[in-house]
């Protein structure tokens, strides 16, 4: 398994909302929305024969869902999402498009 893969690692924790309210259900859903297709395209970038199809549907993925939830957290305003949150997402979002980007390539190379 190629070292990019390893170094993933998980998906940003949400951190506590400002205040002592917890964050309101669309910030958290949009969390779990990202959290969720993470950790799938993970899965799926680290079997050991990826197929194609599922890594066009997962780049595919991040580049629509994951980067449109993302934009949307980041529009909040009230209450705002921390900017380190949002940098650390998009830095963990870039990482997986450039690896599943590059086993893509790979697979249909074979």
């Amino acid at each position: 398994m190629p070292a990019d893969k390893l170094a993933l690692g998980r998906f940003p924790e949400l951190p506590s909302c400002p205040g002592h309210a917890p964050w309101p259900a669309g910030v958290i859903d949009g969390h779990d929305t990202l959290t969720v297709a993470y950790k799938a395209a993970t899965r799926a970038l680290n079997l050991d024969e990826s197929d194609p199809i599922r890594l066009q549907h997962y780049e595919t993925r991040i580049k629509t869902t994951m980067l449109s939830t993302l934009q949307a957290l980041a529009a909040r305003e009230r209450p705002s999402i921390p900017e380190r949150y949002i940098e650390d997402a998009a830095n963990s979002i870039r990482k997986l498009a450039g690896s599943i980007t590059a086993a893509l390539g790979s697979s249909l190379k074979q």
